[in-house]
C-alpha cells in the first residue's frame, strides 16, 4: 500500500474511534444526569379515601353472553344459541 492509502485508512479508523468515544461520553453524561434527577424530586403525596362497605345478598347465578365453558362438571349449557342466558351455578361445599 502506498502512503496515501495508509493515511486514508488511519483517518477513517480515527474518525470511527472518535465518534464511538464521543457517543460513549454522551451516554455516560446522560446516565449521570438521569441518576441525579430523582434527588431533586419532592416526596410523593399519599392520599387515603374512605369507602362505605355494605352487605349484598349472594346470587348463585351469572349472566353469560356467548358460549358457557365451565371448569366444574355440573354446569352445562346445552345447545349453543345466540343471545344471553342465565346459568345457575351449583353450590359446592368446600370439602368436596
Amino acid at each position: 500500500m502506498n502512503r496515501r492509502a495508509w493515511i486514508g485508512s488511519l483517518l477513517l479508523l480515527g474518525s470511527v474511534v472518535a465518534t464511538g468515544a464521543g457517543l460513549a461520553a454522551w451516554k455516560y453524561a446522560s446516565m449521570r444526569a438521569a441518576d441525579a434527577a430523582p434527588a431533586n424530586q419532592p416526596e410523593p403525596i399519599e392520599s387515603v379515601t374512605i369507602a362505605i362497605a355494605r352487605a349484598l345478598e349472594h346470587r348463585p347465578t351469572t349472566m353469560s353472553i356467548g358460549d358457557v365453558n365451565a371448569l366444574v362438571m355440573e354446569v352445562s349449557a346445552g345447545r349453543t344459541v345466540p343471545g344471553s342466558r342465565r346459568v345457575a351455578l351449583p353450590c359446592r361445599s368446600p370439602s368436596s
